[in-house]
């Protein structure tokens, strides 16, 4: 009865290791240093590597390449913040056009208001009806104008704040992503050393 048990139990065990086996190859596979995200090409590094003790062994081909990986990442991270930094300086430069107008606008309404009572325009007189039409009419055109700056200044100013948030997540993202980046290559370095040193001294 005994006997029988722990047959039963070795036969289980033997059908149940290929298939853990096979699952844990096929999930290895699907994993590559040639396409898929950082984390994703660490985790083929971690996988495929060969235990030793509480060590992995891992080629130095793998390790060269995920580094160019890492780098040409942080290239195009540079390049975007770049083109962001460029993009913020245009709307700075927006921003400094719309408030000249603005200033502008303000002189305009400011000289048209101390000229309001007079009857005279150009040198051509006026009755006071037609002239208060006319200066109505202008200080209608130009509130129009006004109003449609402040709008466009507003609509500009959001821009840019949303570009500088963009920008400072991007940073963030980039310092964590960096830190990570070389902590990982710091213990893969360390472990290929150690376990050179360890192969070098048996």
């Amino acid at each position: 009865m005994k006997i029988s048990k722990t047959l039963i139990l070795l036969v289980g065990i033997m059908l149940i290791f290929p298939l853990t086996k096979n699952s844990m190859a096929q999930e290895a596979e699907e994993l590559s240093l040639d396409k898929g995200t950082l984390n994703s090409q660490f985790e083929f590094v971690i996988k495929k590597s060969s235990p030793y003790l509480e060590f992995r062994v891992v080629e130095e081909a793998w390790l060269r390449k995920l580094n160019s990986h890492v780098s040409d990442s942080i290239k195009k991270i540079k390049l975007d913040l770049s083109q962001s930094n460029k993009m913020i300086s245009s709307k700075e430069e927006e921003i400094d056009s719309i408030n000249s107008v603005l200033q502008n606008t303000r002189t305009q309404l400011s000289k048209i208001s101390k000229e309001k009572n007079s009857l005279s325009f150009f040198g051509i007189l006026m009755s006071k009806a037609a002239y208060n039409s006319l200066m109505w009419s202008i200080i209608a055109v130009l509130v129009a104008g006004l109003v449609f700056f402040i709008i466009l200044f507003k609509r500009s100013h959001i821009i840019t704040s949303n570009t500088r948030n963009d920008l400072e997540t991007t940073q963030k993202e980039f310092e964590e992503h960096r830190t990570r980046a070389r902590l990982r290559e710091e213990k893969i370095v360390r472990e290929y050393h150690y376990e050179l040193n360890k192969y070098k001294n048996t």
